[in-house]
Parts: C-alpha cells; sequence; structure tokens
C-alpha cells in the first residue's frame, strides 16, 4: 500500500562525450528501482549528439534534452529540474559515476530521519586516470570526526516491508550509526561535492527562482548545498557512494587532496559567495522569507549566522549593507518595531566589538 519515493536524476553534461555514457549507465545500474534519468545536453560541440542518440536508442526510458546554446551548468540542472517529478534530486555531472547503493542508501537516510533535512551528502571516491586515489573528501570528513555520530536521538530506521515501505535488502540500520546530523544554521562548507548530494525537491524550489543562482553558469553544487543545508539542515552519510573524477577540465579542483596542499584555487572557492548572496536572498525577499519560517526569530537568527561567518572570512559590512539596501521588505516582513530593535541591538553589538578591538590594541601598545 506504500510506495518509495520517486528520484529524479538529472545528468548534466557539456563536451563530455568520453564519460557520459558511464555516467548514464551509472544511474542504470542503481539497486534502487523508482528513478527516472533525464539527460541535459549544453549544447555540446565534441561528438556527444551521437552519444546521445545511442543512449536514447539503447536506454527508451531516459529523456534526453538538448539546448540549442551553451548556458551553463546550473540552466542545465533547472532544465532537468523542469522536466522531472521526483521527490527526490540528484545532480549528476557527466564526467562522474554513482555507486550502485548510491540512490537506495540516501533514501533510506532521508526515510530514517526524525528530523527533516534539505539535503543529504554522501562521502566521494577521488579518481585520477580511472583510478581510486582516495575515498573521502576533506571537509566532509572533518565535519564527521569532529563530531559524534548522531544516534538514536535522530534517526529511526525505516520498518522493512510488510511491516513498512522499505522492499530492498541494504541498505542496514547501521548505517546510521555514523550518519552525522548538521542542523539549519551550518555555514562552514561540509558537504561533498557536486554529484554525491541528494536533495529535496520542495528544499530546492525555495531557492530555484533566486536570480543569485539562475545567473550561475558553475559550481550549482556550491549554492544548493550552501542555501539549503543552512536553511533546512543535512545529513552526511560516512560511506564514498559516488565517483570524482579529476581530469584537469574541473570546474574548481584541480587535483586529488593532500593534505597542506590547496586542491582549489582561491579565486575558484565559490563558498564565501554563496553565503554573501543568501544574504542579499534572505533580506531581498524578507516578506516572502519571513513568511515560511515558524517564526521571525528563527529568520533572524539564520541571516546573523550568515553574517558572522563573513565577517570571521574577512568580509564585513555585508549584512548591514543589505539591511539598507531593502529596509522597506524588512520592514513590511518584520514590522518597522521590530526592524529597529534587531538594528539597534546588532549596533551595540558592534560598539561593544569596537571598543574591545580597540582596548586591545591599546594595552598592547603599552
Amino acid at each position: 500500500m506504500m510506495a518509495l519515493p520517486r528520484v529524479s536524476v538529472v545528468v548534466t553534461s557539456y563536451n563530455y562525450a568520453g564519460y557520459l555514457r558511464e555516467a548514464v549507465a551509472s544511474v542504470r545500474a542503481q539497486t534502487y528501482e523508482p528513478i527516472e534519468c533525464i539527460v541535459v545536453d549544453d549544447a555540446s560541440t565534441d561528438g556527444s549528439d551521437a552519444v546521445l542518440d545511442t543512449i536514447a536508442a539503447e536506454w527508451p526510458d531516459i529523456r534526453v534534452i538538448r539546448h540549442p546554446e551553451n548556458r551553463g551548468q546550473t540552466a542545465a540542472c533547472l532544465t532537468g529540474l523542469a522536466a522531472s517529478s521526483g521527490h527526490y534530486v540528484v545532480f549528476l555531472d557527466s564526467d562522474d559515476a554513482l555507486c550502485p547503493d548510491f540512490v537506495a542508501t540516501h533514501v533510506y537516510v532521508h526515510l530514517s530521519s526524525r528530523m527533516h533535512p534539505g539535503l543529504t551528502s554522501s562521502d566521494i571516491f577521488q579518481v585520477v586516470e580511472n583510478e581510486v586515489v582516495l575515498s573521502t573528501f576533506q571537509p566532509f570528513n572533518d565535519r564527521v570526526t569532529d563530531r559524534q555520530p548522531t544516534g538514536k536521538s535522530v534517526f529511526r530506521p525505516i520498518a522493512p516491508a510488510p511491516e513498512g515501505p522499505w522492499t530492498l535488502a541494504t541498505p542496514t540500520s547501521d548505517l546510521l550509526e555514523s550518519a552525522v546530523y548538521v542542523p539549519p544554521g551550518q555555514v562552514a562548507w561540509c558537504w561533498s561535492p557536486g554529484s554525491a548530494n541528494m536533495y529535496r525537491r520542495d528544499a530546492i524550489a525555495l531557492f530555484a527562482d533566486a536570480p543569485e543562482l539562475t545567473t550561475m553558469r558553475l559550481n550549482t553544487d556550491a549554492m544548493l548545498c550552501m542555501a539549503i543545508g543552512h536553511r533546512c539542515g543535512s545529513v552526511l552519510i560516512d560511506r564514498p557512494l559516488s565517483l570524482y573524477r579529476l581530469h584537469g577540465g574541473n570546474g574548481a579542483s584541480r587535483q586529488a587532496q593532500l593534505t597542506n596542499v590547496r586542491s582549489v584555487p582561491v579565486e575558484k572557492e565559490p563558498s564565501l559567495q554563496a553565503v554573501a548572496d543568501l544574504i542579499e536572498i534572505y533580506t531581498r525577499e524578507a516578506v516572502a522569507m519571513v513568511a515560511s519560517f515558524w517564526s521571525a526569530e528563527t529568520y533572524l537568527h539564520l541571516l546573523e549566522r550568515l553574517d558572522s561567518h563573513l565577517v570571521s572570512g574577512g568580509r564585513p559590512g555585508l549584512l548591514d549593507a543589505a539591511i539598507v539596501r531593502h529596509r522597506a521588505a524588512l520592514a513590511d516582513a518584520l514590522g518597522a518595531a521590530r526592524l529597529d530593535a534587531w538594528t539597534a541591538a546588532r549596533a551595540r553589538r558592534h560598539n561593544r566589538q569596537r571598543w574591545r578591538a580597540f582596548r586591545r590594541r591599546w594595552l598592547r601598545r603599552r
């Protein structure tokens, strides 16, 4: 009587003809059955058309969409999203691949969570020249190892059939012992990149129309993980379930990770910009944002978390400037009295911080 949820896997591709078939085959090989696969080609010029024709002929249940002109990774993701229907969505870069239990494991964690996270993120295999070099991703593992596994307080294993809807043999409940729940408010990057994430469709919808997302060409995962994880919380699955291929043409990473060696150039680090974009979205769309929260206090708390992260990262003043720029929207959303009280409290806190900083400098000079 209870069906498992449909999962939409959107494969996005631009000039990755050599990898495209393997990516689609990894979707076809999933142990989880309620899956739809949509391939979006972003006007490739490398012979991908022939690969797509073969895929369409061999696997007619896969929908292929071709952009007439190149529009970027995010546009391809959003095209696939609009054409899909699953409650959960995976955006698979065509140079990556999913392990057979990827979808089943992510769905199992979602259905076993007492909380209602907007995304799940699993660890990755880092692959160079078709050889696995690493089976971990550093920011993900920093969070997993710094915190004890979440345990029974957050998870209750979904019941197997016939008592419940779970009809697969794997995964089993021991998976949940090492899973880590990351509550809303997270701003330091702790998720795996790209294809390692599964999102709730309704969580994506919270940000899908924001121009900060729709005008992006690359790093779609940076914006989605940051926005959804910060707003709705997430779960980290301590198991590598996808292949992250490093080949020199990646959008950010230039090599497999190595301790004390930067693998992402400073100018391509997208997470701080995603936080800045979220401050703009939260303030500009304050009326709709506040109305969608349980309380204005939660909305303000999440805004303050974003601001604190930027200040610690050397980018102060963005929230204060956004408050000035979008004061009318904030007043409509919060009420003038609450807005004035909040901004006055922020001013007092800033004055105290400036005084403490001045006093520390004065004491050092003495």
